[in-house]
């Protein structure tokens, strides 16, 4: 009897063993899931921080603040259908996922805006 219970035990330990090293040996997609937070403080007339990098297929969570602007603002890239616009003195927040590899332009297109040297540049990397 007693033979049969360490053989049983041996059998169940060696299970555990392998089960929990398979799962050690997963790959891990945290990327995939997780976005990359970013925050754009919008005033007159600039973006803060006016280069903004993320990676291609990762979600990218943007955060446009302009809660110490007087006036309205958005954000604006139409290679990669971008925008968003945000009131005086509130804050926006978008998500996008970026497909193409590039730098790209961004704007606010609110008129004038733009002339008065609000631009900046958005690094999507592979």
């Amino acid at each position: 009897m007693k033979a049969k219970h360490v053989f049983w035990t041996t059998v169940v330990s060696m299970m555990v063993v392998i089960v929990l090293a398979g799962t050690a040996c997963q790959p891990q997609q945290a990327g995939a899931s997780q976005a990359t937070d970013v925050t754009v403080v919008t005033s007159e007339f600039k973006f803060s921080p006016d280069t903004i990098t993320v990676r291609a297929g990762q979600r990218a969570r943007v955060t446009l603040d302009n809660t110490k602007g007087a006036l309205k603002h958005d954000f604006h890239q139409p290679d990669l259908n971008l925008q968003a616009e945000v009131d005086a003195g509130k804050k926006t927040v978008f998500e996008f996922t970026p497909t193409k590899v590039g730098t790209f332009d961004l704007t606010c297109d609110v008129p004038g805006h733009k002339d008065a040297g609000m631009v900046g540049k958005l690094i999507v990397q592979p």
